[in-house]
């Protein structure tokens, strides 16, 4: 006996989530074919000492851009409206700011070179000039 409803059927799947594994799967395949590449022309201590030495700044950067974030949020606290020496901008504005967007850029360049490949390294690299983060943001 049916009772006429259509079967549930599944919802569709993003596209995001279609499209995000094989471009995961391609751009590591991609990294390694370009480390492969570059370890066969430069040698394989020199790509070593490019990876240990991105790992290196990222964890420096990411530390760095950690610090300054942490001293806008307690700058930001003390000036919270209600307490004594409150200025009279909206907390809103002060966390907010300019500052935020590029400290979590900074973060992310920071990621990328932590990140094994030459690729992100250069991401990395690229999310470090001020120039590029601004017209990022």
């Amino acid at each position: 006996m049916t009772t006429g409803t259509p079967p549930p059927t599944r919802p569709r799947r993003s596209r995001i989530r279609r499209f995000l594994p094989p471009a995961l799967a391609a751009w590591l395949v991609l990294e390694v074919w370009l480390l492969t590449l570059v370890a066969s022309a430069a040698g394989g201590l020199t790509v070593l000492l490019i990876l240990v030495a991105g790992a290196v700044l990222g964890s420096v950067v990411i530390k760095s851009a950690g610090r300054r974030a942490f001293k806008n949020l307690t700058e930001t606290l003390q000036r919270m409206p209600g307490q004594p020496g409150a200025s009279a901008e909206p907390a809103g504005a002060i966390a907010g700011g300019k500052g935020s967007r590029g400290n979590g850029l900074l973060m992310l360049g920071g990621l990328l070179l932590l990140i094994p490949g030459l690729i992100s390294d250069a991401a990395g690299l690229i999310l470090l000039v001020p120039p590029v983060r601004t017209l990022i943001s």
